[in-house]
């Protein structure tokens, strides 16, 4: 299934959407998580079953 496209301006969209353009134009500025995501998939790899333990 293919996406439409739409061609209209960002204060247009943001203003529909109740964004301020800044909303959409903001950079995040933390760094990204990819060591503590490499770490949990590590840890699920060594436990497949998980840490539940039904009574």
């Amino acid at each position: 299934m293919s996406r439409a496209r739409f061609e209209v301006n960002v204060a247009f969209a943001c203003d529909v959407a109740g964004l301020g353009r800044s909303v959409y134009y903001h950079k995040c500025k933390r760094p990204p998580d990819d060591d503590v995501l490499y770490a949990l998939l590590a840890l699920v790899e060594r436990h497949p079953g998980g840490a539940y333990q039904a009574a």
